[in-house]
């Protein structure tokens, strides 16, 4: 039997997760495939009816993007389809300035917080202390879910990492996933297909691609992080690279 796996993203909003995808997508063997019925606010738990429905008229491996957190019906279901977990993080400070650019353009992942309805009139020092506050607990939750996570079917992989050295990342994810036949070649040549169809709303799920944006991050914001940073027992090693 086959070591392949489909491939499930489980990812921050704002880390990259949506080129990782689109890259995956486009090899030979994947289809892009979405694994919760709709969005509008609903968290991403994905449904095995989908899954289901999925291997009944397709042959392809899926990969799937969700921003989920770890639970134990979600290891189960991915355990009962062979489905490898591809946890993608990033540095909290330079996430808060992605989520800025994601509502001026497009409006928040209602997922995370309801917004206020003022929010726009803010000065950013504000925005700032408002995201951490109320998005960030969110972030904190999947990252610690996800660390406690120790299986040959989950990869933790750093945006930090994946967007310098794009072509062996996402190599070693591939492996990882069983997928051991995919060249260099492959995956260059997925880097570069440019996407089919690109609206307003979709040209802004990428993010500027600049790590480094969150040491301007306002001093308040910057002191409320860390205090919910401090609520979890995590080593110096880990705290560099969230904060």
């Amino acid at each position: 039997m086959s070591n392949k796996s489909h491939i499930l993203i489980a990812s921050m909003p704002k880390s990259g997760s949506t080129f990782l995808r689109n890259v995956i997508g486009n090899l030979p063997e994947f289809k892009k495939y979405c694994l919760v019925p709709g969005f509008g606010g609903r968290e991403q738990e994905i449904e095995e009816s989908r899954i289901l429905s999925y291997k009944q008229i397709n042959t392809e491996y899926f990969v799937s993007l969700q921003h989920v957190r770890r639970s134990d019906v979600l290891d189960e279901i991915c355990s009962r389809h062979k489905i490898f977990r591809v946890v993608l993080c990033r540095n909290l400070r330079d996430v808060v300035f992605s989520l800025k650019d994601h509502i001026a353009a497009v409006g928040p992942h209602r997922f995370l917080a309801r917004m206020h309805a003022d929010y726009h009139t803010w000065e950013e020092h504000k925005k700032e202390e408002y995201i951490v506050d109320l998005m960030m607990p969110w972030y904190l939750n999947f990252f610690i879910g996800w660390m406690r996570c120790e299986d040959d079917y989950t990869k933790l992989i750093w945006y930090e990492d994946l967007m310098p050295d794009k072509v062996e990342t996402i190599s070693s994810i591939l492996k990882a996933a069983g997928h051991l036949d995919v060249t260099i070649e492959n995956i260059i040549e997925a880097i570069d297909k440019k996407p089919e169809k690109i609206n307003l709303i979709t040209s802004h799920r990428f993010n500027k691609g600049v790590s480094g944006r969150g040491r301007d991050l306002s001093e308040k914001a910057s002191e409320r992080l860390l205090n919910l940073l401090s609520y979890y027992d995590l080593d110096n090693s880990t705290l560099k690279l969230l904060f």
